[in-house]
């Protein structure tokens, strides 16, 4: 299985996914397709240099999977990011189709891109290995065979991603509220594991050209040893391998009905009839242990994990004052390129976990599934051959070290030391349970972690964050934006922050000299300030008559009585509450309220002799 590919396409479809859909250059077109293809060009040139380098470092190496195809897969994505980030290749489809169709085409069209620069690297590849005069004819041919290998990878993501954006494709707003909610994130994870249990087996098997497996002699050996392992299959077929695959098998399916089991015609040619039976052991053994079935635990517990987390540690790290720090010094930043940081952690922690958790847990998997063989023939010596040959087939290094397999010597040499000491296979059986069980405590405790954080004030801290930088930014501009500066006003008074709420209202007079609700709001600031160092009663009395006189309005005239009543003019104050009352639409109540309070004050002062 293209284990590696997988990975690497899922951190392109993070890649392109968080991508900015506005324009990103303002090159014109053809020069953005001039550097695009010279950045094309140069990729082609280091994949070239960079294999035949690794080509005359192993002159041993037989065919393109000994080369770092995989590492410059990974790599693949720096092309795609630039074209993404730095090129705007969403913003075409954008502008055309709208920013629905725009935005899901354009993720199409990026992993397209992803397609052509990886298969730059299989036809490099392919030609440095090959040493005949048709070696381009070979590459287009190895090309082929791997980019159907993970076709299936592409279709049901397309397929998928379609379905989950139908509300706002089609425009029907009822549908695109239920995609938003949790009962439709719930709704779209059924279906995708119901696609992945019933109909990606069988996509496989079509997509890869798989043959049904004609030999009567070994199929009938091998039903045999399935009966008796008590695993079923809905059928074994040929894989039809391309010029450079290596020997191999594999399990395709979880449930019986829709499970097969691949050979390739390289693996029956070259072992013995108890050979193939211990690699089918070992294929049977990840069907009875439900290792499919974990694998898609660990990819469904991560997306859950970071769909739970990921706001809250974002709120997290805008609520730190580095934070602020940090948006000041980038506010002058490609917004392109702050949209690429933002989401490459992302994908690196996804390659991560893959890597170092998922790859931790794929290679205890292979050791158990190895350990079948001594279920079936009660020795590990026929595996020992079939790995030994194997190796020599695919031209593959017994030593060479696997991020998802321990390499063929590790695995022998566990073999070998666990027919002497069958105390072995017991402790990785108890090693994998305890693994299992450490994951689902971590993987809960995680979850979990949200209901015990104070995401509220993180959130509420991370939007003072963003306005204060946003402030700072229209500040230092001058931009004649007043409205803005009303609403940072505000923003800020609701928060208790001051002294920027005030240079918001100033900022607001500056521009508009006769703006009373600027005048009203910063009157009622220095009113009702709890910091005492902003109680400024006779600077809002002016404030408020000045804005009483622009602009008649009920929370105006409240304003003016507040500031009356905070300078002891207690009988203006109730005049201006009257007079508030009789103007008062909504929450009369309130005005109501506050008429009573001057009222009572007022009486209070005639009753002890006052003016």
């Amino acid at each position: 299985m293209p284990y590696s590919q997988i990975i690497a396409i899922m951190a392109a479809v993070m890649l392109i996914s968080g991508a900015p859909l506005t324009k990103s250059s303002l090159a014109p077109p053809l020069s953005l397709l001039s550097y695009w293809v010279i950045k094309t060009i140069l990729w082609a040139i280091a994949c070239r240099i960079v294999l035949v380098r690794a080509r005359a470092r192993a002159l041993l190496a037989l065919s393109a999977n000994q080369l770092p195809v995989g590492l410059l897969e990974f790599l693949a994505l720096i092309p795609l990011a630039i074209d993404m980030y730095f090129l705007g290749a969403r913003y075409p489809f954008v502008a055309i189709f709208g920013h629905a169709w725009g935005g899901f085409l354009s993720e199409i069209f990026g992993l397209g891109l992803y397609l052509f620069y990886m298969a730059i690297v299989w036809v490099e590849a392919a030609k440095v290995v090959s040493e005949k005069k048709d070696a381009w004819q070979e590459a287009v041919s190895e090309s082929r065979y791997r980019f159907r290998l993970i076709v299936p990878i592409l279709v049901p993501y397309i397929a998928l991603t379609f379905i989950s954006q139908a509300g706002s494709l089609t425009g029907i707003r009822a549908l695109q509220a239920f995609q938003e909610s949790d009962w439709g994130i719930l709704f779209m994870l059924a279906v995708t594991i119901i696609f992945f249990l019933v109909f990606m087996p069988v996509l496989v098997v079509k997509m890869w050209n798989c043959a049904p497996f004609e030999d009567p002699v070994i199929t009938t050996d091998i039903a045999a040893l399935l009966d008796r392992l008590g695993t079923r299959f809905r059928a074994i077929v040929m894989w039809m391998p391309g010029r450079f695959s290596a020997c191999t098998a594999a399990v395709l399916g979880v449930l019986a009905r829709f499970r097969y089991l691949l050979l390739t015609p390289c693996i029956v040619s070259i072992l013995a009839l108890k050979e193939l039976e211990a690699v089918i052991a070992h294929e049977v053994a990840h069907v009875r242990h439900r290792h499919l079935l974990w694998y898609m635990t660990f990819v469904i517990t991560f997306s859950m994990i970071l769909y739970r987390l990921a706001d809250n540690l974002v709120n997290w790290f805008m609520s730190r004052p580095f934070a602020l720090e940090l948006l000041l010094l980038t506010e002058k930043w490609p917004q392109s390129f702050l949209a690429l940081l933002a989401v490459a952690p992302l994908a690196l922690i996804m390659v991560l976990y893959f890597r170092f958790v998922i790859g931790y847990f794929m290679r205890n998997f292979e050791r158990q599934a190895d350990m079948e063989v001594f279920k079936v023939h009660g020795h590990p010596w026929h595996l020992i051959v079939a790995l030994k040959k194997v190796a020599a087939a695919s031209g593959i290094e017994e030593s060479r070290p696997n991020w998802h397999h321990f390499s063929i010597a590790q695995r022998i040499a566990f073999l070998k030391e666990a027919a002497s000491v069958p105390e072995l296979l017991r402790r990785q059986e108890r090693k994998i349970l305890l693994s299992k069980a450490a994951f689902l405590i971590c993987a809960v405790l995680l979850f979990s972690l949200p209901s015990f954080m104070p995401t509220e004030s993180w959130r509420d801290q991370a939007q003072v964050n963003l306005v204060e930088t946003y402030f700072d930014q229209l500040m230092r501009h001058g931009q004649d934006r007043p409205q803005w500066f009303m609403f940072m006003g505000q923003f800020f008074y609701e928060r208790k922050i001051y002294d920027r709420a005030e240079a918001a209202y100033k900022k607001v007079l500056e521009m508009d000299p006769d703006n009373a609700d600027a005048m009203n709001n910063l009157a009622w600031l220095y009113l009702k300030a709890e910091d005492v160092r902003f109680r400024r009663p006779k600077d809002a009395l002016l404030l408020a008559i000045q804005a009483a006189s622009l602009k008649k309005s009920p929370y105006i005239l409240d304003t003016l009585a507040e500031a009356y009543f905070a300078n002891g003019y207690v009988e203006k104050a109730v005049a201006a509450e009257e007079e508030a009352v009789r103007m008062a639409l909504k929450n009369r109540q309130y005005y109501l309220d506050q008429l009573k309070r001057y009222r009572q004050a007022l009486d209070g002062m005639k009753g002890t002799g006052g003016p």
